[in-house]
């Protein structure tokens, strides 16, 4: 655990619910600000916003920001990644990320992402290459298949991710893993998880 830490005061955001900054960026059936959530509702909050927000979090003593998902997913909480190297444009893509980091550093205050690495979503293509070629995929060992047949559905072939049935679990111990969880680090980020 790195020694700043410590002493850093986190808040955690799910970026869709905290604040919409940019509506030219939200997804189809946005709800209005306010309503109540469901599961599957969004509601348009983005990188932007939590930028926005940044000196009402400052003014909280907040040192560091813990984001939930932030990469390409088709749901609201982004669990079911697809996308590893894409923060998803309803949230500003990558830029508003890098934007963000550096609004941050100029404060003194750092930035966690939730990577989610130890599953993915259905969507994924290494995933998607499994279903495909089963035992002869190069991934096929990236994911926990119980037999030597994977289906489209998780259940039963492979356990399911924490937020969603649609997560197949994966191994976090591959190189391909570990690498992207650096490249987002190399971008300004302190951390993954």
């Amino acid at each position: 655990m790195p020694d700043w830490v410590q002493d850093a005061i986190f808040y955690q955001i799910f970026p869709d619910r905290f604040c919409n900054g940019d509506v030219g960026n939200d997804p189809p059936g946005t709800r209005p600000w306010g309503e109540v959530p469901t599961r599957e509702s969004t509601f348009g909050g983005d990188l932007l916003g939590i930028a926005e927000k940044l000196d009402y979090l400052e003014s909280l003593g907040v040192t560091a920001l813990y984001l939930t998902p932030v990469f390409k997913a088709p749901t609201n909480h982004k669990y079911d990644t697809e996308d590893y190297f894409q923060v998803d444009p309803v949230f500003g893509g990558n830029e508003a990320l890098q934007k963000l980091v550096e609004k941050l550093h100029a404060r003194g205050m750092r930035i966690v992402l939730d990577g989610v690495f130890n599953h993915c979503g259905e969507r994924h293509p290494f995933f998607q290459d499994v279903l495909k070629k089963g035992c002869a995929s190069p991934y096929w060992d990236w994911f926990t298949i119980w037999g030597t047949e994977s289906s489209g559905n998780p259940s039963p072939t492979t356990p399911a991710g924490p937020a969603s049935p649609r997560c197949p679990s994966g191994t976090t111990e591959t190189p391909k893993c570990a690498s992207t969880s650096c490249r987002w680090c190399a971008t300004g980020c302190a951390s993954t998880r």
